[in-house]
């Protein structure tokens, strides 16, 4: 494996593109809901339209809702420390083992980058919270299979 550093900052890359071309999608479905629903106030009439009115604006609501967990998910990412190297899984720990490697910051799942798979899990996961403050060598249990930690950057 590449050095784990070079791959932290690799796969911080990945997922830092990942959230800003969610955040533009979640931003033009934002306006172009907040369009549709100002376009049918000015075009419909009666009950009719306030049942329209309602349900474009709960689509709004939800697509708001969507936006403010990105961007809160990149405010998460940003404050990973790239260049931290610790013996203790911690928030930003990158740690390997013999049967898959796990970047403890967001919830992504499984990320693929240059034909290794990668666990991204945030710290309040299951198997985050499991792994946060182990050290290498230390194992956990978890659904049924014991992962022991080879390596931490």
């Amino acid at each position: 494996m590449k050095d784990m550093v070079q791959v932290k900052r690799a796969l911080f890359n990945v997922l830092e593109r990942s959230l800003k071309d969610q955040i533009n999608e979640a931003k033009v479905s934002v306006q172009s809901l907040i369009e549709s629903r100002d376009r049918d106030t000015k075009s419909s009439a009666g009950d009719k339209h306030e049942t329209s009115r309602a349900m474009a604006q709960s689509e709004l609501d939800r697509a708001q809702q969507q936006l403010a967990r990105l961007l809160e998910e990149q405010q998460t990412l940003n404050r990973v420390e790239l260049e931290r190297n610790t013996s203790e899984v911690g928030f930003g720990s990158l740690l390997s083992t013999a049967d898959a490697i796990y970047f403890i910051c967001i919830g992504a799942g499984k990320v693929e980058h240059d034909g290794q798979v990668y666990y991204v899990v945030s710290p309040g996961s299951p198997v985050g919270s499991l792994l946060m403050g182990k050290v290498i060598g230390e194992e956990i249990s978890f659904k049924g299979m014991s992962i022991k930690i080879l390596a931490i950057a």
